[in-house]
């Protein structure tokens, strides 16, 4: 149930296709592609989480959150990197843009400098959930045994990314429940 209601979020707007059984007709309910769904959401995903890090590097005046940011930086170039040498070929860059995190962005951007810190690590922690998510779908329910045991391994990095964001946002001020004086 988790993996159809992330398959039809994604498809929805991303424009995801879901391939139809060979079995059967058209007007039933298409078979969804766990592998491509997740390989296409693990690639967004990734290219957003880096795209909010780098932003957050020029916006950001709290030595902690820019440390964070350097962080989600480099590991997620390097999860990019596992990603490719797991499927190579599968995803091509122009699939790379998400509608969703291009408005994160353009809502980061436009926030004050106040307000930035914690909205970013915010955005983090949703972000983060939803990517555990989508990787525990694969890892539970993917049909390619290499991109199965990819998302399994990455499972506790993510955890470890959200962990960390949600200790970061605990000091950065601000009007959230996590906010610790």
């Amino acid at each position: 149930m988790m993996l159809r209601r992330i398959a039809a979020t994604l498809g929805i707007l991303c424009g995801l296709v879901v391939v139809p059984s060979a079995k059967t007709p058209l007007a039933a309910e298409p078979k969804l592609d766990v592998d491509a769904l997740f390989l296409q959401a693990a690639m967004q995903g990734n290219a957003g989480e880096i795209d909010l890090a780098q932003l957050a590097l020029r916006r950001s005046t709290a030595l902690e959150v820019r440390g964070f940011a350097q962080k989600m930086i480099d590991e997620h170039t390097q999860l990019a990197g596992r990603l490719a040498e797991a499927a190579p070929h599968a995803v091509t860059p122009a699939e790379r843009d998400n509608p969703i995190d291009r408005l994160a962005l353009e809502r980061l951007a436009g926030l004050s400098a106040v307000d930035f810190d914690q909205q970013y690590l915010l955005q983090q922690i949703g972000d983060h959930l939803a990517t555990i998510d989508v990787f525990d779908a694969e890892a539970r329910d993917g049909r390619n045994t290499a991109l199965k045991g990819f998302a399994a391994d990455q499972l506790p990095q993510l955890r470890a990314h959200l962990a960390l964001a949600v200790d970061e946002v605990k000091h950065v001020g601000g009007d959230t429940p996590f906010y610790t004086h």
